[in-house]
């Protein structure tokens, strides 16, 4: 089920945070499809150890890019 929102429903505030909200389920999708490769190097991580820390590395990206 996807919810459609027209572009002028939502005022500035909640576009940010549905565009946070997609950011951060981009990641997570991003984050689950990488983490093979990267187990394979380091087969101590875990899963949660890594989202955690492509979480923290996507959003410096973000900030650096914001300030930018």
């Amino acid at each position: 089920m996807q919810l459609q929102i027209q572009p002028g429903e939502l005022d500035s505030a909640e576009q940010v945070q549905t565009e946070q909200v997609q950011m951060e389920i981009n990641s997570f999708l991003e984050a689950v499809d990488s983490y093979p490769v990267r187990a394979a190097e380091e087969p101590n991580l875990s899963f949660q150890q890594y989202l955690t820390s492509f979480f923290v590395k996507a959003r410096n990206t973000h900030a650096s890019r914001s300030q930018s």
